[in-house]
């Protein structure tokens, strides 16, 4: 096993519940830097987080005793970089029930928690998505790389879905451009399966938030050589439709 470097961060400890599952809470660390400072300055908890960049670490339990609870367990999770779900709040005490409680729709909690008549597109779903077509384009990976690098700084990537109807090869095709620096670059695409649903969430206005999940290296057998892959992230409202094999439900769906 090869040695891996260690760094020194200041975190602070947070709280967090999955938003499917908001009576599950769990103690989560945040990077303390000023995006943290600026992201939470203001606002008061709890609040709907997408979490852009995070990991998982192994630290010495002795050495934390006493700071927070961390169970039997001896990994944590580190949260670099996420962003707020904008007009979005909850109704509820954030140590008893946190019910989603969007601009527009009454609350519909008791005092037992979260009621079972919640409308399932007043809910945000979030899915991983990866971007494929660019193993083989060369600017594909010099964009890719960039990314990269912007990621390990905890620099913000906006992200964009294009329908791209001129598309010679496929015009139900959906590109993803992200901003570095000032610099739009063009990652590549989502795959056929894929395309029907993310057009539908983005034709209907249903997407909430879309930012990149990660970039990562894997080795190609053909090329003999290690390439780059994205993935992003979107939450939308409502659930996902799944994945379908004949994309060309789409086009019947555009006329």
């Amino acid at each position: 096993m090869r040695d891996c470097p260690s760094i020194k961060v200041n975190v602070r400890v947070g709280h967090v519940a999955p938003s499917d599952k908001t009576l599950v809470r769990c103690c989560i660390l945040f990077a303390d830097d000023e995006l943290l400072e600026s992201t939470l300055s203001n606002k008061t908890s709890p609040a709907l987080l997408v979490v852009n960049n995070s990991c998982n670490f192994k630290f010495d339990k002795d050495a934390v005793k006493g700071l927070f609870s961390i169970g039997s367990e001896s990994w944590a999770v580190l949260v670099w970089s996420f962003a707020i779900v904008p007009e979005a709040t909850f109704q509820g005490r954030p140590d008893h029930s946190n019910a989603l409680d969007l601009h527009g729709r009454e609350s519909d909690q008791d005092d037992q928690g979260i009621s079972d008549h919640n409308r399932v597109e007043d809910e945000h779903y979030t899915s991983i998505f990866q971007i494929r077509g660019s193993t083989y384009g060369e600017q594909y990976q010099q964009n890719l790389k960039g990314v990269q690098g912007a990621l390990r700084q905890c620099i913000s990537v906006p992200v964009r879905l294009l329908l791209e109807e001129d598309n010679p090869k496929d015009k139900n095709a959906i590109c993803v451009n992200v901003t570095v620096n000032s610099k739009d670059l063009k990652l590549g695409y989502f795959g056929v399966k894929k395309i029907p649903k993310v057009t539908k969430a983005l034709t209907s206005g249903e997407i909430v938030t879309t930012s990149m999940k990660s970039v990562t290296s894997w080795f190609v057998r053909n090329l003999n050589s290690r390439k780059l892959k994205g993935s992003v992230v979107i939450c939308k409202k409502g659930k996902w439709l799944p994945d379908s094999d004949n994309n060309f439900i789409m086009q019947i769906c555009k006329f």
